[in-house]
């Protein structure tokens, strides 16, 4: 490949996955190139995905990397990647976030583990179905795109069948890697996880951590759509003079449609060549859809008197690829030709980035022309505000709260560490009399002349519970639908809700949390507790974007007696308003009449607005103070039992405690047990100083890690099977050659080494908790595997895995000098490092 050697890459080295897939590593200052070996299509795939995500993930982490198939890769095609060459683009006008719903069971693991690596408040920085477009102006969806401090990051979150360049053979594998290349051209770092990298609970949020760097270095993306000054003109000398009077008086945004040749570009021209008189230093936005009429565009600029390096002419293709940044001030103005073409998902998502002082939409097609659809487009952009200020400023509807109280007592529903367990919720709410009283409420204060033309959705507990109450409201006379995953009227169902006049209530269990749009909605019922900010705010998102002829929306917050300290979010916990008057505005702070109940005053009643998450957001969970300490939680939780470690806080949770640890706390700890300071820049040298201390009780500690270090793969982890395998074999070797197994005490004789599932069960009660105890190592149950740290093992050289398992064939030596010696070593040595 000498024309990368042109490009300053240099070879670095060859990983070989299997005998019939291997990948080139070539590297300069700013990126990789990944060269894999000519893809055939298997049955049966000759090496694990978890590696191939794992290792790509590991080079992204350091710099940009592009991928390509070796034997089609060619000057060319590297070039074309980075070039401005442009095509026309493929319209395909899927809203994905519409259409996908609902989170594949990987995506359920990965939101899952981003929650227990960052808490809840970190599922604000995730966007699924982040759209794009790739090279060949495709429109492509990221599966999730997190913001963060030093810019976006993408996540995969892939099931085998479907990714695994083997089973995709190599057409599909290639148009992959230009999916992901593009995605990473486009200034996105692109993550890969497989389904089984989701399940590996402890690693996963490590590698999270190191690819995110903190907490802190997220930025909440709760965005709300702040509306434009939007004015629609059709003839051309009132065109001209609305875009001078929009200029001066900031109106924001303006749609002109004026026939074929009737002049929308001189209109244009007209304009650019009056401000550009007076500000030479103006940034302007050309967009179109084709390359012919961008083209056009470059022509007309270079006649008029103006400064053409500061006018950039795009396809929309081009633009959607242009490497995302932080500079919302960029243009000073932007003009969509031909806004009729607009693909209206994309489009929109990335002109809501930009701030430019006048947007301008120009179309020839009126009979053609969808209105609203443009103003949507047009009209909107991004804007970060809190969700009060947002009310305040006008943006999304006013909210108004009615408080729906039930007896029943929800104290001993089960708590998971996040939220409530949902089979103890769906058992303990689904009863009929809680179901009536909702029913009954709705029908006695939302379904009189006026709210009869209203409409409204419900979030349920579950699927039962939804169709439950769909049929209830139903039985009422309120036409209600429940909307679930499983039942493909759905879609049908969520339509005549937008659309026609007979279906009032959607009933929904998650299925309507996010991605779907419904202006029309003015009452959301909250039927189902939740413990999550982040869910509460996506439920309570579908009913606040406004509406002709919407005052405010109302929301039903039913509330049930959950006793001990698991209260959930409320509106008045959200806007921390401890006063409630029924039917009053949540924003409201003070006594006030509302609308519809002029003739009295409504008592105020005073409301607990403290939550879990809200009381106790600066204490941590065992989980989370065992990585402050780089200790694993089961040490932690065995300090606590054993008295040599308080909590600050013990919460009683149903029959169980959850410990909670103050910042203190963990100084006390770290001093008390003399823990010292480590964290991922210490890793390395504590597991050299941790391998160089010749402490052993038996040798279990010695034969654990040369069995890692032999057996582990080129993503470090062991099936711990083969552990197993590899660790009894040692000792049913010096039982057959009449040699002490070990020294008195020991509990392993032929009987118990010949139980693979006792050898297991020693393995990860011993040596394996002396690793996991310095962070060194972890576990997945439900992988039945053992892994290096990430970090840790990305630092693990040639170099220094022969020099530790050296180190422990010569303390084994020495160990065993007074146990009739050492058998033959070979097979405990590490046959071959191919990465």
């Amino acid at each position: 490949m000498e024309f990368l050697k042109n490009r300053g890459f240099e070879y670095v080295k060859t990983v070989k996955f299997s005998n019939c897939f291997y990948t080139k590593v070539f590297e300069r200052e700013d990126s990789y190139v990944l060269l894999d070996s000519r893809v055939e299509s298997r049955e049966i795939a000759s090496f694990s995905y978890d590696l191939y995500t794992q290792m790509q993930n590991q080079y992204m982490r350091h710099k940009n990397v592009y991928r390509f198939i070796e034997n089609t890769f060619t000057e060319n095609k590297f070039d074309s990647l980075f070039s401005e060459h442009e095509t026309e683009n493929k319209y395909r006008k899927v809203n994905r976030e519409l259409t996908y719903v609902d989170a594949s069971p990987a995506e359920f693991n990965f939101e899952l583990r981003f929650e227990e690596a960052f808490d809840s408040s970190g599922l604000g920085a995730l966007r699924r179905e982040y759209p794009l477009v790739d090279q060949e102006n495709r429109n492509i969806y990221i599966d999730y795109v997190a913001e963060t401090t030093s810019g976006y990051i993408g996540f995969e979150v892939n099931g085998v069948q479907y990714h695994h360049p083997e089973s995709l053979g190599e057409e599909k594998y290639d148009y992959q890697l230009q999916r992901q290349n593009s995605i990473v051209k486009s200034g996105i770092k692109l993550y890969r996880f497989s389904s089984n990298d989701c399940q590996f609970k402890d690693k996963m949020m490590d590698e999270l951590n190191l690819i995110i760097g903190g907490k802190d270095n997220l930025v909440n993306n709760n965005m709300f759509l702040q509306q434009r000054s939007i004015t629609l003109y059709k003839h051309q000398e009132e065109a001209l003079m609305g875009l001078r009077t929009a200029k001066a008086n900031d109106m924001g945004a303006y749609l002109i449609v004026l026939p074929t040749a009737a002049g929308k570009s001189m209109i244009i021209e007209t304009f650019l060549h009056e401000k550009y008189q007076h500000n030479q230093f103006l940034n302007t936005l050309i967009l179109s859809p084709t390359l012919s009429v961008k083209r056009d565009w470059e022509r007309r600029i270079s006649l008029l008197n103006i400064p053409t390096n500061q006018v950039d002419c795009l396809t929309y293709s081009s633009f959607y690829r242009l490497s995302i940044d932080n500079t919302r001030n960029r243009y000073d103005y932007i003009i969509v030709d031909e806004a009729h073409h607009a693909v209206a998902t994309t489009l929109q998502n990335r002109l809501s980035k930009y701030e430019p002082e006048l947007l301008i939409g120009l179309t020839a097609t009126p009979e053609r022309l969808d209105q609203k659809r443009l103003e949507e487009v047009f009209g909107t952009y991004e804007s970060t505000l809190t969700l009060e200020e947002a009310m305040e400023k006008d943006i999304v509807s006013k909210a108004r709260v009615f408080r729906l109280e039930s007896n029943l007592d929800l104290s001993e529903v089960r708590y998971n560490g996040k939220n409530y367990v949902n089979a103890d919720l769906e058992k303990r709410l689904l009863v009929d009399s809680r179901n009536t009283l909702i029913v009954d409420t709705i029908n006695e204060h939302f379904n009189d002349d006026y709210w009869k033309q209203k409409k409204g959705l419900i979030f349920c507990v579950s699927v039962k519970h939804a169709q439950k109450l769909a049929k209830m409201l139903t039985a009422k006379g309120i036409l209600s639908r429940a909307v679930v995953g499983s039942d493909a009227k759905s879609k049908e169902y969520m339509d005549e809700y937008l659309h026609g006049s007979e279906v009032r209530f959607l009933c929904s269990c998650l299925m309507l949390n996010e991605g779907w749009d419904a202006p029309i909605t003015e009452l959301v019922v909250m039927a189902r507790p939740t413990l999550s900010k982040v869910l509460y705010l996506q439920q309570l998102g579908r009913g606040l974007r406004k509406h002709s002829g919407k005052e405010s929306l109302y929301v039903l917050d039913v509330v049930d007696q959950y006793g001990g300290l698991l209260r959930p979010w409320s509106m008045h916990s959200i806007f921390k308003n401890p006063y409630y008057v029924p039917n009053g505005l949540i924003t409201d702070r003070e006594i006030a009449l509302i609308d519809g109940y002029h003739e009295e005053l409504l008592g105020i009643t005073e409301v607990d607005i403290d939550t879990f998450e809200s009381k106790y957001a600066d204490y941590l969970s065992s989980e989370q103070t065992a990585r402050e300490l780089y200790i694993s939680t089961g040490t932690l939780n065995s300090w606590v039992k054993k008295g040599k470690v308080t909590p600050s806080l013990k919460i009683p949770i149903g029959n169980k405690t959850m410990d909670l640890f103050s910042k203190e706390d963990i100084e006390t700890i770290r001093n008390k047990e003399n823990l010292g300071v480590h964290d991922e820049t210490t890793l390395l040298q504590d597991f050299i100083e941790f391998t160089n201390k010749y402490e052993y009780t038996y040798s279990f500690k010695i034969i654990f890690l040369l069995g890692c270090l032999n057996l582990m793969d080129p993503i470090g982890e062991i099936d711990l099977n083969d552990l197993a395998e590899y660790y009894r074999k040692f000792y049913l070797d010096r039982l057959s050659a009449k040699l002490p197994v070990d020294r008195k005490g020991c509990i392993y004789d032929e009987m118990r080494l010949c139980d693979l599932k006792f050898i297991k069960q020693s393995i990860l009660s011993n040596p394996f908790e002396k690793f996991e105890r310095k962070r060194f190592i972890m576990y997945s149950k439900e992988l039945n595997k053992i892994a290096f740290h990430p970090v840790l093992f990305e630092q693990l050289t040639v170099k220094i895995i022969s020099s530790v398992e050296q180190k422990m064939l010569q303390d084994l030596q020495k160990y065993y000098e007074n146990l009739g010696g050492l058998l033959d070593t070979n097979d405990l040595r590490r046959k071959e490092i191919t990465y």
